[in-house]
């Protein structure tokens, strides 16, 4: 999901060695675009890139990666933290424990 300030097409290219590989079109026209991506493989990292394009040119993110959840049933670890307000040096000490897990948690949830 992505806005863009002008009615655009959109469109989301990804693949696991590079975008492109497949591509998913969102609904024309819109400043809120939402594409839904099908047929990923669990536990396996995506590139990908978003085109918005209208009458006046298109545009292009730079490339980046996603994850997919790990197989059904299959055992992951996660962390969720908060309330990071006024404690900045509290909240780079919960970051670095996290960080120093082994392995790494598969999702981080950082509530505010």
């Amino acid at each position: 999901m992505w806005e863009t300030d002008v009615e655009s097409d959109g469109l989301v290219e990804f693949g696991t060695a590079a975008p492109g590989e497949v591509s998913a079109a969102g609904a024309g026209g819109v400043t809120i675009h939402e594409v839904t991506l099908t047929g990923l493989a669990p536990d396996t990292t995506y590139f990908y890139r978003v085109i918005s394009a209208n009458s006046l040119g298109s545009t292009t993110s730079p490339t980046s990666t996603f994850w997919t959840a790990p197989e059904e049933g299959s055992s992951f670890r996660f962390t969720s933290h908060g309330d990071t307000q006024l404690y900045p040096a509290v909240h780079a000490d919960v970051v670095a424990s996290i960080l120093a897990g082994d392995p790494l948690p598969a999702l981080s949830l950082h509530t505010g």
